[in-house]
């Protein structure tokens, strides 16, 4: 258990230093002289190399061990970091979020290694708590951050930090996270290295490989999608102060709440297409009264549930996505996965304009009908898992 103990403070500190950079990044190509449309290219790099580089490092985690791409990802965030810090020109800006995106893949790669460690049993209750502790990061990352920015540093100093806290992850990973057994078997590793990375793109995208993963994925890209809609509508809508105020609760009640993960899974007796069903309704419920309202209790009130239901469907989610993987695929699938919260956060703000042209609170109400329509979906569950019966 003390390499699972580890892995919790690995991703307090990814979390924790992401979140002192992403909120001044902005800011600091805006005080470069960028453009509102520039700035948001910028911001929106990371995530469109994410949805392509997800399943090519899942692979090479298949293929050459968690431990060995965690390293990677450290050394690159370094890197890009230092590099972004050490800017004054935005193609530099730009540059740096280039290794970033195709290597920072550490929540993802973590959860492979989680689930190679622990049982079937108790993922949902690990994945639930490294979710927390991570999300803890979250809470004081930005708060951190901006102190630091306002003290005359700027950007410099806030990069510099988070590099170092990536230099304590590296660290970690390498001296005191045990090499632990390869996902893999020999002879499947021999396999995998003599596959081209072209036979690899037409195994995964082709129909064998992703009839027994699609709904799952779906799902996944739907809730996201909803929530991030949602959010840009509340960036929209309501005022600077009632944002601080509801995102700082919100990542508050999902931290707590993900503590809570393992106890609820059980609750539904291990059902999940039955817990998803759930959130997906409570989620879209929630969405349509906050959207309708203002008013700062209300917006509160329903941001507790919201919140929660949130905290568990990472967590659901990303169960159902392994438990579905074949286990010389698992790093692959979970990539897949990752690649579908990226596309889903580049395309959610995309949309949130383009509804907003027509009605200011329209994202809010498309987020909730996403939510319903993922709902939906949830029925198509147990024809997956005939599929992997018949696998």
């Amino acid at each position: 258990m003390t390499s699972i103990y580890l892995l919790y403070l690995i991703g307090f500190l990814d979390l924790f230093g992401v979140s002192m950079v992403i909120p001044l990044l902005v800011k600091h190509c805006k005080t470069l002289g960028a453009s509102p449309f520039t700035a948001g290219i910028i911001g929106s790099t990371y995530g469109l190399i994410q949805f392509f580089s997800g399943p090519i490092i899942g692979k090479y985690s298949d293929q050459y061990g968690r431990k060995l791409m965690l390293q990677m990802c450290f050394l690159t965030s370094i890197f890009s970091y230092l590099l972004l810090g050490s800017s004054n020109h935005l193609l530099v800006v730009f540059l740096s979020r280039i290794p970033i995106g195709i290597f920072k893949h550490c929540q993802e790669l973590s959860k492979c290694l989680i689930a190679d460690t622990v049982t079937v049993k108790e993922r949902s209750s690990v994945f639930g708590k490294f979710n927390s502790i991570s999300n803890i990061g979250f809470i004081f990352g930005p708060l951190v951050g901006s102190y630091l920015y306002e003290q005359g540093g700027g950007i410099h100093h806030v990069t510099f930090a988070t590099s170092f806290l990536f230099m304590i992850n590296l660290f970690i990973i390498t001296f005191l996270v045990p090499k632990g057994k390869y996902a893999t078997d020999a002879k499947t590793r021999r396999q995998l290295n003599n596959q081209s990375m072209l036979s690899f793109l037409q195994r995964i995208t082709s129909w064998k490989f992703m009839s027994c993963i699609w709904v799952i994925l779906l799902i996944r890209f739907l809730l996201s999608f909803s929530n991030f809609i949602y959010r840009y509508d509340l960036a929209s809508t309501l005022g600077a102060k009632k944002i601080g105020i509801i995102m700082s609760f919100s990542g508050s009640v999902s931290a707590i709440s993900g503590f809570f993960t393992g106890a609820i899974v059980q609750l539904y007796s291990g059902d999940h297409k039955k817990l998803l069903l759930h959130i997906s309704l409570i989620q879209a419920v929630c969405i349509a009264v906050l959207t309708m309202y203002e008013e700062l209790w209300l917006q509160l009130l329903f941001t507790v549930p919201l919140s929660v239901v949130n905290a568990l469907a990472r967590v659901v989610a990303v169960s159902m996505t392994i438990d579905l993987a074949k286990k010389k695929d698992l790093g692959v699938v979970a990539g897949l996965g990752s690649s579908t919260i990226a596309i889903s956060r580049f395309l959610a703000p995309l949309a949130g304009g383009l509804v907003q042209e027509v009605y200011l609170s329209g994202p809010g109400y498309v987020g909730a009908m996403v939510s319903l329509l993922s709902a939906i979906f949830v029925g198509l569950v147990d024809k997956v898992k005939v599929c992997k019966r018949l696998d």
